[in-house]
């Protein structure tokens, strides 16, 4: 069963929620490898965590390069793994940094990178999510190994966060063109009126 490669997202000695969902849509590919990047001793406080979430493998780059270069010794790790691995996928968490890592490492390689990832197949193809979230679509890269960018549940909710604040506020925005547009015509019917009254008084005979 080919390996499947997973970027472990954590902090404060934890794993990130958002990486656990990784290595649980990983099973749908193959056999799931955790791959943690930190500073020096970062691994051994989420060994377990990981285990447990199914992480048959925790590959394990750490380096104090890592605390002062967000992307690259990511990129450099991922790399590396792959060219030894030869895993039938990579997933990244698609937080801004995860986007960065999973964009550079596409580039690098030379491979496909899907971007907006909700869900994997077993068939290779993932479900994407399109337009803000209005419609879903199958994807499948068509060279390299995948490169996945996915969307876990902080995520998608932080996303659809964002489109009903934009929503909201284009309706601000109408409401108070509208109300401007209203206090406009009303001023110019009041002046039309004065005017008109002005031009009666004018023309009346004396």
């Amino acid at each position: 069963m080919s390996e499947v490669l997973v970027l472990v997202d954590h902090a404060d000695g934890a794993v990130k929620k958002v990486a656990l969902e990784l290595l649980t849509a990983a099973r749908a590919l193959g056999e799931p490898s955790a791959v943690v990047v930190g500073t020096s001793g970062t691994a051994g406080k989420l060994k377990e965590s990981l285990a447990s979430y199914g992480a048959a493998k925790v590959y394990v780059a750490e380096s104090e390069d890592a605390a002062g270069y967000l992307v690259t010794p990511k990129v450099d790790a991922l790399a590396t793994l792959v060219a030894k691995a030869s895993p039938a996928a990579v997933l990244v968490a698609a937080t801004a940094e995860g986007k960065e890592v999973s964009g550079r490492l596409a580039a690098r390689l030379d491979s496909g990178l899907l971007i907006d990832v909700v869900g994997v197949n077993s068939d290779g193809t993932v479900e994407q999510s399109i337009f803000g979230g209005a419609f879903s679509v199958k994807a499948k890269a068509a060279k390299g190994t995948p490169i996945a960018s996915f969307i876990g549940a902080p995520e998608l909710l932080s996303a659809l966060t964002d489109i009903a604040s934009f929503s909201s506020g284009r309706v601000t925005i109408y409401s108070l063109l509208l109300v401007f547009y209203t206090a406009v015509v009303m001023v110019v019917v009041w002046i039309c009126g004065r005017f008109r009254a002005f031009l009666e008084r004018s023309q009346a005979p004396i």
